[in-house]
């Protein structure tokens, strides 16, 4: 949910400048300022006072996005205009990714905003069902009072109901009781006549949001249209470059130190409580920008690429099981670079380890962290949702992602699983384009030790979801 502030708001101010001055309609950098508050200004019960604000604000919102369709066209342009090289082309896709980071940042207040309105409308529904019943109650007591005055007040009756006083006292009594029955009659009327005024001002503000809910709704299609359309225009530009480099993993044998490990060590491993299921490698906030065995756009691709969906660097990087730590290499800038960037073979600062979860046991690799943010050392135990490292951009990487790979290594024990272990990044499978990587899938060649996994399936993922 929206943050809420603190100390004076801008609500206060608006409704004491609007209270001394006509309204105006504010510009473009006054909604830029604090998109987030008029999400939440203009999403519940405090709306109804700010309906004209509430409307410009949506129209701005409206205007960004198809600001944001008009920039893809110019950028399009002047791809057209310049010789298209590799580094041009990487620019290219950064200014992408930032339109495609705004406009999911946009679409997550929209949504946000969506589910206010929607709670407002049932709030609002329950407010003129309660007023309903208050008119409803109050048309029958104006009837019946409407009623009783009418019988009593023909002039032959009402002349021998003053009459028939037996005394000075008795007559006051009844004229007192006349005054009594219509100063009720009148404060029933005027008690109605407000729940009326009441009851019409909640059904204009129910109206009135539903209509905000329309335009929001419209405003999420059309913001995905064009997200969709960037997302293209990034696969597109990244198969130009795939084409100028066809190799995109490098050949990385480095053998990995395998530390003698004792039996108290293993002793430890089997003590830690195994996982049920598997913990997905990323905190909230990404996406999965590529899916497992093939690029969207073409070409192998041995893991799966969880980016974020921000664009920026940091998110904490978690075990998906409990198990030992096998390899840490770090030593890569955080930011590394598309085709050239060949830190540790391409994979950048990398953590890999065993696990064991479900009965089945588990290699896995984090690649491109964030250097320093490595929080292990080979040797280390740890429990499943332990946090590895943070999120980066190291080695061969066009942006902030965790590329990760999972790997089958048997059904026995992690210190089984560990003596087999020939000190490869990837546990013996190879890669896409050497070691007959392509062919040690389990996908398509059974579950020998060691084989590849598909973290699409392990993980539940949908090629462009966001988690």
């Amino acid at each position: 949910m929206i943050e809420k502030r603190k100390g004076v708001s801008i609500l206060t101010v608006l409704a004491l400048f609007f209270s001394i001055s006509p309204i105006h309609a504010l510009s473009e950098n006054d909604f830029k300022k604090d998109e987030a508050y008029f999400h939440d200004l203009c999403s519940g019960q405090a709306s109804r006072e700010h309906e004209t604000l509430c409307s410009q604000f949506t129209e701005y919102i409206n205007q960004k996005i198809s600001d944001s369709q008009t920039r893809l066209k110019d950028i399009e342009k002047q791809k057209d205009d310049i010789n298209t090289s590799i580094d041009t082309q990487q620019e290219t896709i950064r200014v992408y990714q930032e339109e495609i980071n705004t406009l999911s940042a946009t679409a997550r207040e929209l949504k946000d905003s969506i589910t206010a309105i929607n709670e407002d409308i049932k709030q609002t529904q329950i407010n003129i069902d309660v007023y309903q019943k208050e008119i409803d109650v109050l048309n029958e007591k104006v009837k019946k009072n409407i009623a009783t005055s009418q019988s009593q007040l023909y002039v032959d009756p009402l002349v021998e109901f003053v009459f028939a006083a037996v005394d000075f006292v008795s007559l006051i009594r009844r004229v007192e009781g006349i005054a009594r029955i219509k100063e009720s009659n009148d404060l029933t009327v005027n008690k109605l006549i407000e729940a009326k005024k009441v009851f019409d001002l909640e059904k204009e503000h129910l109206n009135h949001q539903r209509q905000e809910l329309e335009k929001k709704n419209k405003l999420i299609e059309e913001q995905e249209t064009i997200k969709k359309a960037y997302m293209e225009k990034v696969k597109k530009t990244i198969a130009s470059l795939m084409e100028k480099n066809k190799t995109l993993e490098l050949q990385y044998d480095e053998l990995q130190e395998k530390i003698d490990l004792d039996s108290r060590l293993f002793s430890r491993i089997s003590s830690i409580e195994e996982t049920n299921g598997f913990i997905r490698p990323v905190e909230s906030g990404y996406w999965v920008s590529a899916g497992t065995w093939t690029y969207p756009w073409g070409g192998h691709h041995m893991g799966v690429d969880l980016a974020s969906v921000t664009g920026s660097i940091g998110l904490n990087i978690l075990a998906p099981g409990s198990g030992l730590i096998t390899a840490v290499n770090g030593g890569c800038p955080t930011y590394g670079s598309y085709p050239n960037g060949s830190c540790n073979g391409g994979f950048g600062n990398y953590i890999t380890m065993i696990f064991k979860t479900n009965g089945v046991v588990y290699g896995a690799m984090f690649a491109h962290l964030k250097e320093g943010s490595m929080t292990v050392s080979p040797g280390d135990i740890v429990s499943g949702g332990t946090v590895l490292a943070q999120m980066g951009s190291s080695g061969l990487s066009m942006g902030p992602h965790l590329h990760h790979e999972l790997y089958y290594l048997g059904e026995d024990s992690i210190e089984a699983a560990y003596e087999r272990w020939d000190r490869s990044v990837t546990f013996g499978t190879g890669c896409a384009y050497w070691g007959n990587g392509w062919n040690m899938r389990c996908d398509t060649n059974g579950r020998s030790v060691p084989r590849r996994e598909n973290p699409m399936t392990i993980y539940q993922y949908t090629l462009g979801g966001e988690y």
